[in-house]
């Protein structure tokens, strides 16, 4: 299992931009602005993962190969965007979180690297949120922050675990991200367990990472 941060860098939204804001299944057109989002909402963890791991390829190209494992939690069918007047301003990943033991094993990750991920696998092993929705990432296109973009993301992941009779909605976040733990939170997210974040020269946060849940 692969476990990474859901993160938005932002604050509570505007309903002049929510109103004009459009969240759609991804396509794929949209696996570079996908690239950012991991990227953007990892905190620093997928750089970690897959930086210098091709010769001539930096990390986002390397995450970009993610989206065509059709079988994986990074398939285009467990992602979304969010459009404003024809321009994607952001991007979601999110899916059952039993996908993660049937999913195939990822090519690209390096055994001695497997490390960077183990403490978000200990965050669920604690909780046992096995059955839950998870949100591994949203983010948003720094121009467009706070203006409600994040808050539609969101509803489509909880829209998504009530039509999918899931009884919650789980993620991870830094603890030391306090604009996302505090959005989280106004969406009526709970700490329900927390553990210390892994460290690499990659890594843009350190303390601990939270595991945070909101029940249907």
């Amino acid at each position: 299992m692969t476990a990474l941060v859901g993160v938005y860098q932002g604050h509570q939204g505007h309903d002049e931009m929510t109103a004009g804001v459009r969240v759609r299944a991804a396509t794929e057109c949209d696996i570079s602005d996908l690239a950012y989002v991991l990227m953007s909402a990892s905190g620093g963890v997928m750089e970690a993962l897959y930086h210098e791991l091709i010769p001539g390829q930096g990390a986002k190209q390397v995450i970009e190969r993610l989206f065509s494992r059709a079988a994986a939690s990074t398939a285009l069918a467990n992602c979304w965007v969010a459009e404003c007047e024809g321009q994607v301003v952001g991007g979601l990943n999110a899916f059952s979180l039993a996908l993660f033991d049937a999913e195939p094993p990822n090519p690209w990750l390096r055994e001695d690297r497997q490390g960077l991920v183990t403490p978000f696998r200990a965050l669920f092993n604690d909780a046992g949120c096995e059955a839950g929705y998870y949100v591994r990432a949203v983010a948003v296109y720094s121009k467009f922050r706070g203006s409600g973009v994040g808050e539609a993301l969101m509803a489509q992941a909880h829209n998504d675990t009530r039509i999918n009779r899931f009884s919650r909605t789980c993620l991870a976040v830094f603890a030391d991200n306090t604009p996302a733990v505090g959005f989280y939170r106004r969406l009526g997210y709970t700490e329900v367990a927390r553990h210390p974040a892994p460290k690499h020269r990659l890594m843009r946060y350190q303390g601990d990472t939270l595991l945070l849940v909101r029940e249907v």
